[in-house]
């Protein structure tokens, strides 16, 4: 063993020599100790590394088509807020209503079913990122139920300006908030439910048209707020209208 111990030691230092001779970089003898100490320092880094070398980053085009949308919308809104003395009987009235006010408020159609689609699909985003599916009910649960806070709150106020307000307005913003609320409950059904239910919905919506109820009909205030536009409280110091018929968000 004393032997084969030396002629070791001897081909060791032969080979440091040719190495030294031939200019060929010296590369460190690899001990048990240093093989540990590189795995632990690798160990901690990979983490980091691959955090830096994968930046979190937007989907532009869903950025670019929120912000055309808005500016969309904003025509109409101008509409509402500061011409709110001018007559006007129905916007979408082509034969008593100027070009400009019609064409505009044709263009303000899309934006409501838009929001609502980039809302789906920022849902279905948030639940299936690179790196694995997760859970969404919390995330549209809470972030549902702060839209329609912000409805009956900030918005209401923002249109009319008077606390109490004279009419709370039941729209888009809240609307959206009731349609995550119930995706983050019903999210888990089977595909092939939601599928279903969404095409009966997509396809056979106007079917529901001739369908009404009068105030005071059992049906009356769940089918409102679903499908016909209509005040839920019309009486008393503040009305409660839904103006934007749910139906067409879910």
């Amino acid at each position: 063993m004393l032997r084969a111990g030396l002629r070791n030691r001897q081909n060791n230092l032969a080979r440091v020599d040719y190495l030294l001779d031939s200019g060929i970089p010296q590369i460190p003898m690899t001990t048990q100790t240093s093989i540990a100490t590189e795995s632990l320092l690798h160990a901690g880094a990979s983490p980091a590394a691959g955090r830096l070398a994968v930046p979190r980053s937007r989907i532009e085009v869903i950025d670019v088509m929120r912000g055309l949308v808005m500016v969309i919308m904003l025509f109409d809104h101008v509409r509402e807020t500061f011409y709110r003395h001018v007559p006007v009987t129905d916007p979408m009235d082509i034969a008593n209503t100027e070009p400009m006010l019609y064409f505009t408020r044709v263009a303000a159609h899309f934006c409501a079913p838009m929001f609502v689609f980039l809302t789906g699909l920022g849902a279905w985003l948030y639940a299936n990122p690179s790196s694995g599916p997760r859970d969404p009910s919390g995330f549209l649960i809470k972030r549902g139920l702060l839209l329609i806070v912000l409805e009956l709150t900030l918005v209401t106020f923002a249109w009319d300006g008077r606390v109490p307000p004279p009419t709370i307005w039941l729209q888009v913003i809240w609307a959206i908030g009731v349609c995550m609320v119930i995706l983050g409950l019903v999210h888990r059904l089977p595909k092939w439910i939601l599928g279903t239910v969404a095409f009966a919905l997509v396809f056979g919506h106007n079917l529901l048209t001739p369908i009404h109820f009068q105030p005071g009909d059992a049906f009356y205030v769940p089918w409102t707020i679903l499908h016909d536009r209509g005040f839920l409280i019309p009486d008393g110091p503040t009305q409660l209208k839904a103006s934007y018929p749910l139906i067409v968000g879910i």
